[in-house]
């Protein structure tokens, strides 16, 4: 399941205007301390009401940020449900030209995933994750499977 730091890292590099989404992404994933994994009961799924309440503090693209919170979650578990049980599932997902899943393998594999998350946490919005990829081999960046 995708971490914070991996949805606040595919927000940065495909929203317009390069922002986190920090705070909506720990919004959204704040039932999982005390539910878990099974925290996806709340805020992971198209409600009205969470709808207004996102739209009221972080507009139409707060909105948008959350639709691919929940579907970057649900199509990750999709993902590893098949691989664990031997079954084929190929899907896209393209977020403004950008692969997110390509990008979530990217952060994955990131030896920094940490510090990249405290650096998010504590305001400097404005890091670049691309300045730097010594830690990516040329021959991860045409591998298929992304886990």
């Amino acid at each position: 399941m995708p971490e914070r730091v991996d949805h606040c890292y595919i927000s940065k590099e495909c929203s317009a205007d390069h922002n986190t989404f920090q705070d909506l992404h720990r919004w959204i994933d704040l039932p999982s301390k005390e539910s878990g994994k099974n925290h996806r009961s709340e805020r992971h799924a198209y409600i009205e009401k969470d709808r207004a309440e996102i739209e009221r503090i972080w507009h139409e693209k707060g909105v948008l940020e959350w639709l691919m919170h929940i579907a970057i979650d649900n199509l990750d578990s999709a993902i590893q449900y098949a691989e664990n049980h031997g079954l084929r599932f190929d899907v896209e997902l393209k977020y403004n030209g950008r692969d997110v899943f390509d990008l979530l393998k990217k952060i994955r594999m990131n030896p920094d995933r940490g510090k990249i998350l405290d650096e998010y946490i504590y305001g400097a919005d404005d890091i670049d994750l691309d300045e730097d990829d010594d830690w990516l081999d040329e021959d991860d960046e045409d591998d298929d499977d992304y886990t």
